[in-house]
């Protein structure tokens, strides 16, 4: 009779702490401002994965030689990570990712602003970075700085 009831306790204290560890990622899908998709995932209050579609402009800054185009595209926001909190109503960071806009890697600036509201998510997304590109003749560069911006909404999936 106690073995049972031992056996049944540990059972029962199983299920309780494997309770949480089960839960499921929380995936939010929907559109940014410029019309690209846009997918949120959130697992136990931190997002792992944020993807997002971003209209960027670069504009040159500054040139030594010939001026610099502008030129316009669209870019992807993509973070994963584990350390970004969903509560947090603004986060800030940098990484080093290759732009689309240029064939090196550079670090770029991010900013996330979120507000979670029952099944739906919404927010803004930021992003900047500056690279040079060397022209002809050799000695000349141009320099250039990139921002993309766009609001989403995004609904439970």
């Amino acid at each position: 009779m106690k073995k049972t009831t031992a056996t049944a306790l540990t059972v029962i204290a199983t299920l309780t702490l494997a309770g949480p560890a089960a839960a499921k990622m929380q995936v939010y899908k929907g559109k940014t401002s410029t019309g690209h998709p846009a997918t949120v995932k959130i697992d136990k209050g931190i997002i792992r994965s944020l993807v997002a579609g971003v209209s960027t402009t670069c504009l040159p800054i500054q040139s030594r030689g010939s001026s610099g185009k502008p030129s316009v595209a669209a870019e992807y926001f993509a973070v994963e990570s584990t350390i970004l909190k969903a509560n947090k109503r603004h986060n800030r960071f940098q990484l080093q990712r290759k732009p689309a806009f240029h064939w090196r890697e550079v670090t770029t600036n991010h900013d996330i602003w979120l507000k979670r509201r029952k099944n739906r998510i919404s927010g803004r997304v930021r992003l900047q970075y500056q690279y040079m590109v060397s022209t002809f003749p050799i000695g000349t560069f141009n320099i250039y700085s990139c921002l993309g911006a766009a609001s989403f909404k995004a609904a439970a999936r």
